[in-house]
């Protein structure tokens, strides 16, 4: 059991591709406070009277606009990528509680607004800290394992849905990724094995006549490179991946959506959730 869990705070947690969808889960979650605290009224908040409704709804605000201010900073200030693999649950705890502790700091705040003088420094980190984070911390550990088992368990069942063998045949004929800066290149569907994005540039990994792996960088963009191998059945996989399908030998899933093996490539390449779909069309009926 203790090592089933120790595995799980190691395996890739899902997240949402966007800051709006961060966005939409805080969302509930403020709403979630609001009302948590406007019905059961802890921390003696029964003996805030008349004040209680728009003091309940104060907390939830500050939930949403801190849990956002802090998204934010996770992603554009830090470059945090939470969709690498790289993004684990104890990762994803680790930044929740992180964010538990900022927002019981807008809340303290907020007190300390509407009532002056009567919140120090000292009963911010003797009671308001300690009930955020006691408060937390389970819901927290629950919540994570709970959302990750429920993703990959529905990611191992959708990749094992899928065939790689009954994918089409992709045309062999050569194509060229036109440079918007310095040489192009020409490929064909027989070796290309898949395309990844680098900033203003994309590694386009293929075989040799020798069967040996190789990569080029072009200076364009995924989506010109998609419009230029779009006749070979190249599919966009995930936001910085393209993918020929016939280079696809099998296809797994966990928590963060499925991950396909190619041939003769030690890496997997992601598929997202938002690409499941176009990867399912590519499979001949």
């Amino acid at each position: 059991m203790l090592a089933d869990l120790l595995n799980g705070l190691n395996e890739p947690f899902p997240c949402s591709e966007s800051w709006f969808g961060d966005f939409k889960q805080i969302s509930v979650v403020g709403v979630f406070v609001a009302v948590f605290l406007f019905l059961f009224e802890p921390f003696g908040l029964h003996g805030v009277g008349d004040d209680l409704p728009w003091l309940c709804a104060s907390f939830g605000l500050v939930t949403i606009v801190f849990g956002t201010v802090f998204d934010l900073v996770v992603r554009y200030v830090l470059k945090i990528k939470k969709q690498a693999a790289s993004w684990t649950l104890w990762k994803w705890m680790l930044a929740s509680l992180l964010n538990l502790v900022w927002i019981a700091l807008g809340n303290f705040w907020l007190l300390s607004r509407v009532y002056p003088g009567e919140y120090t420094v000292h009963s911010f980190f003797g009671a308001m800290l300690g009930y955020t984070l006691l408060l937390g911390v389970l819901p927290v550990t629950f919540t994570g394992l709970l959302v990750q088992l429920r993703a990959k368990n529905e990611y191992q069942k959708q990749a094992s849905s899928i065939e790689p063998q009954r994918l089409r045949p992709q045309a062999t004929h050569a194509v060229t990724i036109q440079a918007t800066y310095g040489a192009s290149l020409d490929v064909n569907g027989t070796s290309l094995l898949f395309v990844e994005a680098m900033q203003n540039y994309v590694v386009v990994h293929f075989h040799d006549d020798q069967s040996t792996r190789q990569r080029e960088v072009v200076r364009t963009t995924l989506a010109a490179a998609q419009q230029a191998l779009q006749e070979l059945g190249v599919i966009r996989c995930h936001r910085s991946y393209l993918v020929n399908p016939k280079s696809v030998i099998n296809i797994a899933g966990n928590a963060q959506g499925l991950k396909l093996s190619l041939q003769g490539v030690d890496e997997f390449v992601p598929v997202s959730r938002r690409y499941i779909p176009e990867l399912r069309a590519a499979i001949e009926l």
